[in-house]
């Protein structure tokens, strides 16, 4: 027989239910040739029928780096995801579904690979998401736009040094959000969370220029969290409600006018409840309270807030969302000591428009201090902002999409010294299933 027909031979044996038999033809072609991607995947299969998962993952990953088509490349990849969720080692079943959605020959198996990841999705206890992104800033270390200032009530002019002053620059960040079932029942289920956040910034050649003694990562932070989430359906037919305690830690590596930026640490604990109203509207509220203890000594500061939101679904799956968020913040700093109110409108559209799908934002924020060490007198800000997103439908990366992000804001302040522009392109990830 040729190599073809004899693998023909352990196809038929395959088929007929004579695994073993399908083994010692796979074997026989690899001690020939031992990256015969065919034979791999032959050999993946039959262990597979034999329910032997720890063979079908190591010659399917063999199967998966030798193949030079996308066709193999799909096949071993899917079959390596089932022996893994054969295995109930979800977590790595789903990267080799990416993997196979990837190489995915057409738009229906793709979509099959998507509903099983999904199925995945809801049996593992594990669940984690990542966030990636890079964005071009006018404004990375939360600087002033204008150039000199009046303070303390003098009735001259101090000028600005450069690193006050807004600098431009590239953001780069990432983070992670992951969660542990602990429990489920019929009416109720609990997570253990941990989330965690960086970024750092490249400076621009002018903002360079502007602050040379200054570094990218000076104006960097990085937060890390953890807590357990708890949601419980409280009455038949009701929306589950949603309980949150937090812990976690902050640090800081700039200055800022606007917040205390010490290191700190704050817990925290909230409750969110929402209601149907029809069959296309929903109204979420979140109550939530915090304390922030900072690590230089500076006084604690303490917060509750309050928000609600209201979802609309449109007849042609376009959403639309009103916000309304409160905080008040109280702190014998009077920096950190505030109430602040911000209205939030969204508007998503379902259908994609050549390929990309749009998403439209208008924000306004009042922030109000009865003092400041600046100058004399109560301190108000005032922000405006605009925000667009286009995610790329038609481009897809093991799963992932690209989103460009646009935003435009301006924040306005009693004290000129805390005038800000911002204006930033970004572009981040997102998973399409």
């Amino acid at each position: 027989m040729t190599p073809q027909q004899f693998f023909d031979v352990g196809v038929t044996f395959l088929r007929a239910g004579q695994a073993q038999d399908a083994v010692k033809v796979a074997d026989s072609l690899l001690a020939r040739d031992a990256e015969d991607v065919s034979a791999l995947i032959l050999r993946t299969e039959a262990a597979i029928a034999m329910r032997d998962y720890a063979a079908a993952v190591k010659f399917g990953r063999q199967a998966y780096r030798n193949a030079s088509n996308s066709n193999r490349k799909f096949a071993a990849a899917r079959l390596v995801a089932l022996a893994h969720s054969q295995s109930k080692n979800d977590t790595l079943a789903q990267l080799w579904l990416r993997r196979a959605r990837q190489f995915s020959p057409d738009a229906q198996t793709a979509q099959g690979i998507a509903k099983d990841y999904q199925f995945l999705r809801k049996r593992n206890p594990w669940s984690t998401q990542l966030r990636f992104g890079i964005t071009p800033s006018t404004n990375i270390n939360n600087g002033s736009a204008n150039e000199t200032t009046q303070l303390f009530g003098l009735p001259f002019e101090f000028q600005l040094d450069g690193e006050a002053r807004a600098l431009s620059g590239l953001q780069i960040s990432g983070g992670f959000d992951t969660r542990y079932r602990l429990s489920q029942s019929n009416d109720a289920i609990t997570f253990l969370t941990l989330s965690a956040d960086m970024r750092t910034y490249v400076m621009s050649s002018a903002a360079k220029e502007q602050a040379p003694d200054a570094k990218g990562n000076d104006f960097g932070d990085a937060n890390l969290s953890f807590g357990i989430n708890h949601k419980r359906i409280l009455s038949e037919g009701a929306n589950p409600t949603d309980f949150l305690l937090q812990f976690g830690q902050a640090w800081f590596n700039g200055d800022d006018f606007n917040d205390i930026l010490a290191d700190s640490r704050f817990a925290q604990v909230g409750a969110a409840h929402s209601w149907n109203v029809g069959e296309d509207d929903l109204i979420t509220a979140t109550l939530s309270l915090r304390k922030d203890v900072y690590t230089d000594g500076d006084p604690d500061a303490q917060s509750v807030a309050f928000s609600t939101r209201w979802t609309h679904q449109r007849d042609n799956d376009d959403r639309v969302s009103l916000r309304i968020n409160a905080v008040e913040k109280k702190s014998e700093n009077p920096e950190n000591d505030y109430t602040s109110m911000s209205y939030s409108a969204l508007y998503d559209i379902a259908k994609p428009i050549y390929g990309m799908r749009f998403g439209f934002g208008a924000n306004y924020a009042t922030r109000d201090y009865d003092a400041s060490s600046y100058a004399p007198g109560p301190r108000e800000d005032r922000t405006y902002g605009l925000t667009m997103s286009m995610e790329l439908t038609k481009v897809e990366f093991y799963g992932f999409r690209p989103v460009i992000n646009m935003e435009v804001s301006r924040n306005e302040n009693s004290i000129n010294l805390f005038d800000r522009d911002y204006s930033n392109l970004g572009f981040d990830l997102r998973s399409s299933f």
